[in-house]
Order: C-alpha cells, then structure tokens, then sequence
C-alpha cells in the first residue's frame, strides 16, 4: 500500500462499492452515485472510546433525494458498534448545513445537533471537519471553529469511518486521534484519605488511564461547572462515599446519569445511603498495610470493567 500518512487509516473496509483511496494523503474518495445502493461507507480497523477524526470534506456531487431536492451528505462516522449503532457528523442532513446525528435499531436516524441550513452546502466547497468525543460530550468543528456540542451516552466506542447518502465526496487529509482514557475520582478531601487518593492514582494509572480529582483542577470558572465537565469527558469515575458527604453524593449521582463505569469505595457499609447499597463497592480500612489490599481490590475492579492487565 505504500507510505500512509496516517497508521490507523492502514486497514479499513467498505461497505457496497469500492472507494478511491490515497493511503499517502490521507484521501479517500466514495463510489459514483449508485441509485440502488445510495448509502456507501468505508470502516477504519481501529475502535475508539474517546478521541477525534477529522477531514476536509468536499462534495463533489449528489443525486435527488425523494423530495427532488438534491442530497450533499457527506459524514464522518464514530463509536460504530453494529450497523444499527454509531453516531455520524457531517453535512447536508435533516435539512441543516451541519449536523450530529446517531442510529437505532431499525434503523431509525435521531439528529442530535444541527445548525445552519441545507441550501447553503455547496458541491466542490471543502469543509474541514473535526468531530471530537469524550465521555458524552460530543462536539462538531468547522475550520477549528465549534458549532455545537451535545450530550449522548447511547454509544460508548466503537469503529471510526466515513459516510455518504446519495452523494459522491473527498474526504481528504482524514486523520484519526485516539485520547488517553480519563478517570475522574469523587472523594471527600480530607488528610486521612490522602494515602487512598494516591494508591487510586498509582493503581489507575498502571493502566495507561491518566486520572485527577476536583482539587487538582485550576480554572476560573465556577467548580461545579467543571466537575460536571470532567465527569460528563471520563471513562471511568471512582467514588468513595466514606464519611457520608453530601458533594460526593450529589457528583456521583451525576456520574450515575451520564451512565459511566464507575467503582465504588468505603470504609463500612454505614458510609453508603440505602440507595446505593445494593451497589458493589470495595471496602478498605485505614490502617497499616490497607494499602495493600486496596490495590489489589482496584486492580480486579479495573479489569473487571475490561481495561485488561496494568502495564507495569
């Protein structure tokens, strides 16, 4: 296949007709326009739980869609689990400019953002795209420039790609960005707990998962505001509910709604609240050598969430 520019756009495969492919630029060009199979998508290898992919997207023609109104969808497809779940971002659908828009089982197509107007599309006008998701979040950019970002928890990871509907297009310089999984801890900040904030630290980050909590976190803006944003952008939150604190609480009912993997910490079940004692959780004590079987305990809890073994 020659230089690719990118590794991760080395394997891929197609669905329907062939694409014209130029591994070194980055360039990958749908089929002309096939009125029995109007949809055509090519599907990269790797699987992505959080990152972004990105190309200049250009189309080049499109045919009438049943409203005679002629089609310029052109997308970029991300977290595809099965042909009936990913999401898809792109242009010239549900009569928008850009759109964001995700697949259910039927399959059914259920826009999620969306801003501008169809007509202002253009065939043979680039548009440089970037979708970037984390967590929940989920954000659109033109040029570098944001123009919507929305909150979906339907699709955790999955495939990255790309796709048109009744329209050839160039996506060209395609470019594929894995991000370092995210851990976002939930605790009272108390001195007594230091040595279980850092045993959590050490352990998660054997993983390859980098991992903070509130307090190592400096921005101008209001705390809560970003809490809720650091756990909506996290693969994984760890709560310890030792010492019945009412922020944890309410942060990690927060984590509980955006549908995170999460594990669970106390010291005794009288820390737990009857609505979250039927929750698994790892218990620990505070005493010489607890270090060592907190370890331990997170180490099994991580791979049972399938992060698999710690690189260590």
């Amino acid at each position: 296949m020659g230089i690719v520019s990118d590794p991760l756009l080395g394997k891929f495969s197609v669905l329907n007709d062939e694409w014209q492919v130029d591994l070194p630029t980055g360039t990958f060009i749908s089929p002309e326009l096939q009125p029995e199979r109007p949809e055509q998508m090519l599907m990269f290898a790797p699987r992505l739980r959080n990152g972004s992919i990105s190309a200049d997207v250009t189309p080049l023609k499109g045919g009438k869609s049943p409203r005679e109104a002629v089609s310029l969808e052109a997308a970029i497809v991300f977290r595809h689990g099965s042909p009936e779940g990913y999401y898809y971002a792109g242009t010239s659908a549900f009569d928008t400019k850009f759109f964001m828009a995700k697949v259910l089982q039927g399959p059914y197509f259920q826009a999620r953002g969306y801003v501008g107007r169809r007509s202002s599309v253009l065939a043979g006008r680039t548009y440089r795209l970037r979708v970037e998701f984390s967590g929940s979040q989920i954000t659109l950019y033109e040029n570098d420039v944001q123009q919507f970002s929305v909150f979906d928890d339907a699709y955790a990871g999955g495939q990255v790609g790309l796709r048109t509907f009744r329209t050839q297009a160039r996506f060209a310089n395609v470019r594929i960005r894995p991000a370092t999984p995210r851990c976002f801890v939930i605790m009272p900040f108390t001195s007594e707990l230091s040595f279980v904030y850092r045993v959590m630290k050490e352990v998660v980050e054997s993983y390859g998962i980098s991992c903070e909590r509130a307090d190592e976190v400096y921005l101008s803006r209001p705390v809560m505001d970003d809490v809720k944003t650091r756990i909506a952008e996290a693969d994984l939150v760890i709560v310890d509910f030792t010492g019945r604190n009412p922020n944890v609480y309410y942060e990690a009912g927060l984590a509980d709604a955006y549908k995170k993997d999460w594990i669970v910490l106390a010291q005794s079940s009288e820390d737990m609240t009857f609505d979250v004692r039927h929750v698994r959780s790892v218990r620990y004590s505070n005493t010489m050598g607890a270090d060592l079987k907190l370890r331990a305990d997170l180490d099994q809890a991580l791979r049972g969430l399938g992060y698999g073994q710690a690189a260590r």
